[in-house]
């Protein structure tokens, strides 16, 4: 399995390091694209007005100058090409069980199965 791994803490979010760890032990490639910068509260938000740019942060970890959705949409259409199983951690901060649901309801939406 595949994994794809965002987040809307950004790329430097401790968090995201977690995540991509635990996935390791069932996925058989992680690919993390999150946010250059954090952007918390607005994860459904979609850049329209300028050019994105995806840069490598690492083998198999990328970086976007955009939100949470634009991560997942430049994912699905230059990095995958093909299905994933995009996976959303915890907002940080966020106490208890909470999930954050964006990505994996813009994943869905293209017809992608997601995990939280």
């Amino acid at each position: 399995m595949l994994a794809l791994v965002t987040n809307d803490d950004g790329i430097h979010a401790p968090g995201l390091d977690a995540l991509v760890a635990a996935l390791r032990g069932v996925a058989t490639r992680v690919i993390v694209v999150a946010p250059r910068d954090p952007h918390s509260g607005c994860g459904h938000r979609v850049t329209t007005d300028r050019p994105l740019v995806i840069e490598p942060a690492g083998t198999d970890r990328y970086s976007v100058d955009g939100t949470p959705a634009d991560c997942v949409r430049l994912a699905l259409v230059t990095l995958l090409r093909g299905p994933g199983e995009p996976a959303g951690g915890r907002p940080a901060g966020s106490p208890g069980p909470r999930r954050s649901v964006t990505s994996a309801s813009r994943t869905q939406s293209a017809g992608v199965p997601s995990t939280l």
